[in-house]
This record gives C-alpha cells, structure tokens and sequence, in this order.
C-alpha cells in the first residue's frame, strides 16, 4: 500500500520573526499517517523525510 501526494492532505506551515523565515511541509495520508515532510528553517538549514516502506505483519 503506497500513498501519492494526489491523496494526501497537504499541511503548509510558515513563521517569520527576527531571525529570518521557516517553513514546514507535511503530507497526511488518511490511510497511512504523516508519510512525507520538508523542513526549512531561518537558517537555510533543510531536512526532509519520507515513508519509504509499509510493512504488514
């Protein structure tokens, strides 16, 4: 079972204050749970994560 971003809820979230600006993208499959995320904070510092297996015991 595999989630695509055109069945996903996508969540964009983004905050500016003195530093500079972050964001946070999250992809919610209703099946599935949080399967993808892409962080930027004020810095310019990225991490990104990604489901990248199901399995079903």
């Amino acid at each position: 079972m595999t989630a695509t971003r055109s069945n996903c809820w996508k969540i964009a979230a983004k905050t500016s204050f003195d530093l500079g600006e972050s964001t946070l993208d999250l992809w919610f499959s209703e099946t599935l749970g949080f399967v993808r995320m892409n962080y930027r904070n004020y810095a310019g510092q990225y991490l990104e994560i990604e489901l990248a297996e199901v399995v079903e015991n």
